[in-house]
């Protein structure tokens, strides 16, 4: 008896490690559908983080900015694949210091507590982003809030990969978000004219699934290499135009019951060369970015309170 226990007790950890790795293969090897299922009337609430890093031309971080941002996003419209969505920000709140380390001392955009717009994919054009930007500060601080609002809908851009080539179905397929020459699409008269951003092709590959908060997801990697910026900032009377470069990649995390966003990252470098003087080089400046969007249960957002620390 002794020993068929002991045989069984040996026995058990194979089959059990057998069993798991056939179920691992056919989860790897499945199809699934990664189509976002969105309804009328859904809603969602997120937080998305905007951390700035200027860097010296060693490495070294500066000055570091943070704009954490809330807002929630309500389906309005669905058309087939395409959705339009409104979104109300609970507003941003924004910190910075010398170097890198915590934050503290937050103060808060008055202009962004309770902005509104809507959003949808199809209504972007390669001249315009659909934000009214009236009501916003022409300011570089009034600036980050108009960036932010184009981040809030960034990877929503990237997540239609299926309108650009064949649905991702099984892990490790890739497509491709073809390159697009986007002019004025950020211009924020009158402080900034001129924007284009020459972007390359965008990589977009299914690489695996997870959970994150109990909620099953497909990982989807993404990354574009050397895409071309101009912008020219207008102060003082004066126009200072700048050329640069922009490297991103990042991951976004879709749940695989209804194929929205759950949390989504993105890191860039941007390398620009700033004209200062017609008579001095050009000024090299180097900032990273680094976005970060989480989605909150209703009574977490609920309880943030968007004020001065």
């Amino acid at each position: 008896m002794r020993t068929i226990f002991v045989a069984f007790i040996l026995f058990l950890p194979f089959t059990f490690f057998t069993a798991q790795s056939q179920g691992m293969k056919s989860a790897l090897q499945s199809e699934y559908d990664l189509t976002a299922k969105y309804k009328v009337g859904d809603i969602d609430f997120y937080r998305l983080r905007s951390l700035y890093l200027e860097m010296s031309d060693s490495g070294w971080v500066k000055t570091s900015t943070l704009l954490e941002g809330y807002y929630q996003r309500e389906v309005v419209a669905v058309d087939s694949t395409e959705h339009t969505d409104r979104f109300i920000w609970k507003g941003v709140r924004v910190s910075e210091r010398q170097g890198r380390g915590e934050f503290s001392d937050f103060s808060v955009l008055h202009y962004s507590k309770g902005y509104q717009s809507q959003f949808s994919v199809r209504e972007i054009s390669s001249e315009h982003f659909p934000a009214d930007i009236t009501s916003i500060p022409k300011t570089p601080q009034g600036f980050q809030f108009f960036v932010k609002l184009v981040d809030a809908s960034t990877f929503d851009i990237i997540r239609q990969f299926e309108s650009y080539g064949k649905p991702l179905t099984r892990i490790d397929q890739a497509t491709s978000i073809p390159a697009e020459d986007l002019q004025g699409i950020i211009d924020f008269p009158p402080l900034y004219t001129n924007t284009r951003f020459q972007h390359s092709a965008t990589i977009v590959i299914f690489r695996g699934i997870t959970i994150t908060n109990g909620i099953p997801c497909a990982i989807i990697e993404f990354r574009e290499d050397n895409s071309h910026i101009h912008m020219t900032m207008n102060m003082m009377k004066m126009e200072f135009p700048s050329d640069g470069t922009s490297y991103y990649w990042g991951t976004i995390l879709l749940s695989l019951e209804t194929g929205k966003i759950v949390n989504a990252t993105l890191l860039e470098n941007v390398i620009t060369m700033i004209n200062l003087s017609p008579i001095a080089p050009p000024t090299r400046s180097l900032v990273r970015r680094e976005l970060t969007l989480e989605t909150l249960d209703r009574r977490s957002y609920e309880g943030i309170e968007i004020e001065t620390k």
